[in-house]
């Protein structure tokens, strides 16, 4: 675990909705401009959705808190709503009690170019080691 972190205060059963992340919606231009000039911002809580990123560090939910695994429990899973996608976050499978509610970012960090990844152990048996 890294961060804060969620934790089950119950069973939760394959396909439950969790929760959804929301943030503000950028451009990648704008979020990557952002992001250069603020050189204290440590930590991002963005998800890629086409050419668009919904950024939470700002402002949304509980979503940021849900940390990075390898091994995961959630999903994420797209949606669109009156014409507004939506990104829900669902238990991938079983979760019990205390347990972590965790996100597998699926960045490709198996390259052997590790240029602009930081170090990352989320624990997991399999951990890349990178994100």
């Amino acid at each position: 675990m890294k961060g804060i972190g969620l934790f089950s205060s119950r069973l939760i059963t394959t396909g439950e909705f969790i929760l959804e992340h929301v943030g503000e919606v950028k451009t990648r231009e704008d979020f990557f401009s952002e992001r250069a000039s603020k050189t204290s911002l440590t930590h991002t809580y963005a998800m890629v959705l086409g050419d668009l990123i919904i950024d939470a560090t700002k402002c949304g939910n509980l979503s940021p808190l849900v940390n990075h695994s390898c091994d995961s429990y959630l999903e994420a899973q797209k949606w669109t709503d009156e014409g507004v996608t939506r990104i829900d976050m669902v238990a991938s499978k079983e979760i019990g009690v205390g347990e972590e509610l965790c996100f597998n970012n699926k960045f490709d960090n198996r390259s052997a170019d590790r240029k602009g990844k930081r170090k990352y152990r989320c624990g997991a048996t399999k951990c890349l080691g990178y994100i």
